[in-house]
């Protein structure tokens, strides 16, 4: 009888141990906006790619999504944590690098495993606040769609946030020349009809196919829509951008600028290769009304098309004007002399 009684007591004992563990803890609930500012924190890739079932930002998960949504943010409080007046977007709490193993390739060796990935998609609609960390080694490759970047379409603020060697290539065709259905690709966003604050990328952007495409390309931001909300400031690439679309408009922050750009400035080295290409160390086109001030380009310009579509600053040539005396560019960098905006 001892021994029968003996085999329960480990049982019995962790019984006593649940009982006396306090209710709170052992059913606790996560708050993913610890500061209540209505965004919710992003610690590390899952909850970064969670964002896609989540475009507006309000915790609220798209159909079908509930189960992929909350692996990456488990146990949530309700409203995600966040006041009673709700979420409105995400933030950056940690650096985050999609090479997890540290051994210098994206692949299924890291853990999650993003060795492609796909932008976010659809139009995402809440903020994205970085607070100045870093996205390192993002990957694209071979993508044949629309808008291409970490975000493919924005219409919410963008801000502080850095991508580190993110390395692009886009192969979007279509059947007609059309702007509508051409391509938009920058590291950061495709396109964005608000603000791109305080921003910047390093990297690589590679536009490998598409002979009868049209093409916004910028090293940040492929397409800055002409929209009132629409502005990129105090931001800046270092991004190698290469394209051999006929009808390419590339620059080395932003493809097409349809408002403002501020205090801003690229780097990166340009390449368009197709006849018809425009290409530009800064902003590959502009609307008539759309200002730059107080920016700058220092990135190499090489295989340019015709002549009169491209010079350091705005790509196609009748949208100079808008160029002001206090924007500038790097003659020997960028292989333009003082006479290439009147060309």
């Amino acid at each position: 009888m001892m021994a029968s009684h003996t085999r329960y007591l480990p049982l019995l004992a962790g019984i006593a141990l649940i009982g006396l563990t306090p209710w709170s803890t052992a059913f606790a609930q996560v708050d993913y906006d610890t500061d209540d500012n209505r965004l919710i924190e992003i610690r590390n890739l899952a909850q970064l790619n969670a964002m896609r079932w989540d475009l507006d930002g309000n915790g609220g998960v798209s159909a079908g999504n509930q189960t992929n949504y909350t692996t990456a943010f488990p146990s949530a409080k309700q409203r995600m944590g966040c006041p009673s007046t709700g979420c409105r977007g995400y933030e950056l709490k940690a650096d985050l690098d999609f090479d997890t193993d540290g051994d210098g390739d994206v692949d299924a060796s890291d853990s999650p495993s993003f060795s492609n990935w796909p932008p976010i998609g659809g139009t995402y609609s809440g903020e994205f606040k970085g607070n100045n960390h870093t996205i390192s080694n993002l990957r694209i490759t071979g993508a044949n769609q629309q808008y291409v970047g970490l975000f493919a379409q924005a219409s919410g603020e963008i801000s502080g946030v850095g991508l580190l060697n993110a390395i692009i290539t886009s192969t979007r065709q279509t059947a007609s020349l059309t702007v509508s259905s051409g391509g938009r690709v920058g590291a950061l966003v495709g396109s964005t009809t608000n603000a791109v604050r305080a921003s910047y990328a390093t990297g690589s952007i590679t536009h490998t196919t598409g002979s009868n495409t049209f093409m916004y390309i910028g090293g940040l931001v492929g397409e800055c829509a002409s929209s009132s909300s629409c502005e990129i400031a105090a931001s800046w690439a270092n991004v190698d951008v290469s394209t051999s679309a006929a009808y390419a408009r590339a620059g080395g922050l932003v493809g097409w600028l349809g408002t403002t750009l501020t205090a801003s400035y690229a780097t990166g080295a340009m390449n368009v290769s197709a006849g018809s290409g425009a290409g530009s160390s800064l902003v590959g086109n502009a609307a008539t009304s759309a200002t730059i001030t107080a920016s700058y380009a220092t990135g190499a310009m090489s295989g340019l098309g015709l002549s009169s579509y491209h010079n350091p600053i705005i790509g196609i040539s009748s949208d100079r004007r808008n160029v002001p005396s206090n924007t500038y560019w790097d003659t020997e960098t960028t292989g333009r002399g003082h006479n290439s905006l009147s060309n």
